[in-house]
């Protein structure tokens, strides 16, 4: 479950209304990034869990949650976007 609102809002709006356009567009940028590295990474566990790495089953989870979480605030931060351009 995600910590974002499924739906913006006039008041997820307006809660968010000091962040620019352009602040908007950067945070997604780099959060878009920051997953593509942690998608290597993932793949860099996945290699050495196949190898026995027991620690590597744990570093794999967490990325995962990490990758996901990043996924999650991107679509907020999409649907915030979207929500500001059709309103």
């Amino acid at each position: 479950m995600s910590k974002y609102p499924e739906i913006i809002t006039p008041e997820v709006l307006a809660k968010n209304a000091a962040i620019s356009d352009e602040e908007l567009e950067r945070d997604i940028n780099v959060t878009v990034r920051e997953i593509v590295s942690e998608q290597r990474k993932l793949e860099a566990y996945n290699t050495l869990a196949a190898e026995g790495d027991r620690m590597a089953y744990i570093r794999e989870s967490a990325t995962k949650t990490g990758i996901q979480e990043r996924e999650d605030f991107v679509l907020f931060l999409q649907k915030l976007q979207h929500a500001r351009k059709t309103s």
